[in-house]
């Protein structure tokens, strides 16, 4: 019962501890009541009672008193009664550690060992993963406390346990995980998408910012790379329609809400937009002869530009391409060492860097007009001008003045009188339209015309006239002729060259043809007949600008059909306007029946020609040879009279259009012309002001004395 009473009683004094014995001993222990409380008195030697570990000295007597149901008390000097600690629980004594810092994690229990101030230590043990942790410089250990030393990212997220005991022999259950907290970033702060952005312009731009933090970043700001200005405050930057002003570097500046660190990223936005262009022209006053630069500014993005020839234009008109010179990798120049009226107009510089432009179109272009100032310069055709007595006439000399004409007059060469307006003639200017050549390509000019009307022309009208052109910048003159209408020279040659197939083929150089233009016609008839009449061949009314049988010198080769067999005799005769006929020598022709092949020459001998005149037979070779060297030291005169003085500056530029009518025409054609074969001065730039200004505008050769021409 003793037992029983003992065993009851430390189940409730020493919370459900069970001895391996009740170590009872007669005579002991024994219970007593002291005043209403009971108590037990035994003495014990140092040993492990269950799972209780008893210190003290040897033969220690402890007494317990129990004082009815409440916590018993111990009078038991030098004794603690050790058990093991409640379960264990893990606490971070500061905020979460930063990266580079410090953590300190705390096992936190309570001591179930009696007395309560009982001073037994309080030790723990740790694992980190699972696994027990190595202390040293990374983990260090004071008391119950664990030090993380110097925290790196890869430390985030590590699961801690631990187990607290005050004797190795009586630990507590294991406490829950603690999962470690360490704040960083932002770290690898990024710009999406990854490469450099480029955009064509007026497109859209979308760039999203992102870094690894821990928390998570939640502040984010964007600054352009220039004027460093806030442009966005969220982690994406949107731009529907982008300029090329925008382009350049992007920062995106992220910032930990925690830990107040921040970090940037920059992105480079490259807007590709079509190139813009300009046109400078110097001077920006432009005289004539003098040296100017056409400058084209190119600036686009990419800068990789395909240039293109510039255009050079008058209206709607192309007159020319030209190459230009590229000076650098934007700038494509012309340059004019001396310009000239035919230079005038608009030019247009092109050029591409493969964008699309605002004309939605990959090629762009930039324009200037080039406006030339200087005397008065005249476009004619001719200098001569052929009209008939007792008739009406028109002189038209069209030019073009800028400045504007001031004044322009008529001067009578021979006698230097002016014309005046009276009731025989009226001279004046007008607006008109000129039809010229700039550069091989036909264009229509917004000019003048001087205008001088004879009403009724005397053999007294006729002559050398000289117009004087005036304004600002000097004076132009040019002689004119005006000439009265005759009938046509002579033939300079008329030969039979030859039989080919069914046609016979003669060759004719043909004379002046008076001031108009002139016809020919070839006719025939058997020889020995004089009572024959002439019959027309199928040259009949030929005239001098039919391109199907003039050669480029001027002269003739033309076909007739084959006659049968036989003696006939050739003759051709020219007219003009003044209907007049002019025949040339006969040529006799002598058709066999069976053509025969001379053996040394190769050439057919079935048709021999004879001179009237000479009266010598050759045969057709000869007839080649007499054409060439007659034609030596032939002199072709101006209209003046005097010998042709060459052009000083023959250049197509100014080439007057050629007329579908006749070389020489009426005087109501501003065109018209005479026997100069179109051949005109032109002095240099020197004269301009005083002298007349000549412009070459036939593509002929003037021949002077001792010159041949073919």
């Amino acid at each position: 019962m003793l037992c029983f009473d003992c065993r009851q009683y430390f189940v409730l004094i020493l919370t459900s501890i069970l001895f391996a014995s009740c170590n009872y001993v007669e005579g002991g222990p024994s219970v007593a009541v002291l005043g209403g409380e009971a108590y037990m008195r035994w003495t014990i030697s140092t040993t492990t009672i269950g799972n209780r570990v008893v210190l003290g000295p040897t033969n220690t007597t402890i007494i317990v008193f129990v004082n009815g149901q409440t916590q018993p008390r111990f009078e038991a000097p030098n004794v603690s009664y050790t058990e093991s600690p409640t379960i264990s629980s893990i606490t971070e004594l500061s905020p979460p550690g930063v990266v580079g810092g410090n953590s300190m994690l705390n096992c936190t229990t309570v001591s179930s060992s009696i007395p309560a101030n009982h001073n037994l230590a309080m030790l723990s043990e740790r694992k980190r993963n699972g696994l027990n942790i190595a202390l040293g410089s990374k983990y260090s250990v004071i008391g119950t406390t664990l030090a993380i030393n110097n925290l790196i990212r890869a430390d985030n997220g590590d699961r801690f346990t631990c187990v607290a005991y005050e004797d190795p022999r009586m630990k507590s259950n294991e406490s829950g995980e603690f999962l470690l907290n360490v704040l960083y970033g932002p770290d690898n702060v990024q710009i999406t998408p990854t490469a450099d952005l480029t955009v064509q312009e007026e497109g859209p731009v979308n760039m999203t910012c992102s870094a690894e933090c821990n928390p998570v970043c939640k502040t984010y700001r964007w600054q352009d790379g220039i004027e460093n200005t806030l442009i966005g405050s969220k982690q994406s930057l949107v731009m529907p329609k982008v300029r090329r002003e925008q382009a350049g570097f992007y920062i995106c500046n992220v910032t930990n809400d925690v830990t107040f660190w921040s970090a940037t990223a920059q992105k480079k936005l490259s807007v590709f937009f079509a190139p813009d262009m300009s046109v400078k022209v110097t001077p920006s006053i432009i005289e004539a002869n003098s040296e100017v630069h056409i400058e084209c500014s190119v600036h686009g993005e990419p800068s990789h530009y395909n240039v293109y020839d510039w255009i050079h234009k008058l209206g709607n008109i192309t007159v020319r391409h030209i190459k230009g010179i590229l000076v650098n990798q934007s700038t494509l120049e012309i340059r004019i060492p001396s310009i000239t009226i035919a230079d005038m107009g608009t030019y247009i510089c092109l050029v591409d860097n493969d964008i699309t432009g605002s004309n939605g179109g990959i090629v762009q272009s930039a324009e200037s007009h080039v406006n030339i100032i200087g005397v008065p310069v005249a476009f004619v055709s001719d200098t001569a001008f052929i009209g008939e007595t007792n008739m009406s006439a028109t002189i038209r000399i069209p030019f073009i003045s800028n400045p504007s004409i001031t004044d322009l007059k008529f001067f009578k060469t021979w006698n230097n009188a002016p014309v005046a307006n009276d009731k025989d003639t009226l001279f004046y200017h007008t607006e008109a339209n000129i039809s010229t050549i700039f550069y091989s390509t036909g264009i229509v000019l917004q000019g003048m015309e001087a205008v001088l009307v004879f009403r009724s022309l005397k053999e007294s009208d006729f002559g050398q006239y000289t117009l004087v052109l005036y304004n600002n910048k000097g004076t132009a003159t040019l002689i004119v002729n005006l000439k009265e209408l005759a009938p046509p020279s002579p033939m300079e040659q008329f030969y039979f060259f030859k039989l080919v197939g069914q046609y016979m083929e003669f060759f004719f150089v043909p004379g002046f043809n008076g001031g108009h233009q002139q016809t020919f016609t070839i006719q025939f008839k058997p020889s020995g007949n004089l009572d024959e009449s002439w019959k027309n061949t199928s040259i009949n009314g030929l005239s001098e600008i039919d391109d199907r049988y003039r050669l480029p010198n001027g002269t003739f080769l033309v076909q007739v059909e084959k006659l049968q067999p036989g003696r006939y005799i050739f003759r051709m005769f020219s007219v003009n306007k003044k209907n007049i006929r002019v025949y040339s020598h006969e040529v006799p022709v002598y058709f066999e029946e069976e053509p025969h092949t001379d053996a040394n020459t190769g050439l057919p001998i079935a048709g021999i020609a004879g001179g009237i005149g000479g009266g010598i037979v050759v045969i057709v070779v000869t007839g080649v040879v007499i054409l060439l060297w007659r034609r030596h030291n032939h002199t072709n005169k101006a209209a003046d009279g005097t010998a042709c003085v060459p052009a000083a500056e023959n250049y197509e530029a100014l080439q007057a259009k050629k007329n579908e009518g006749s070389l020489y025409h009426e005087l109501t054609d501003i065109k018209s012309s005479a026997d100069t074969k179109n051949s005109f001065r032109r002095n240099g730039p020197e004269n301009d002001k005083h002298q007349p200004t000549y412009i070459n505008t036939k593509e002929t050769v003037c021949v002077t004395q001792d010159q041949e021409q073919f």
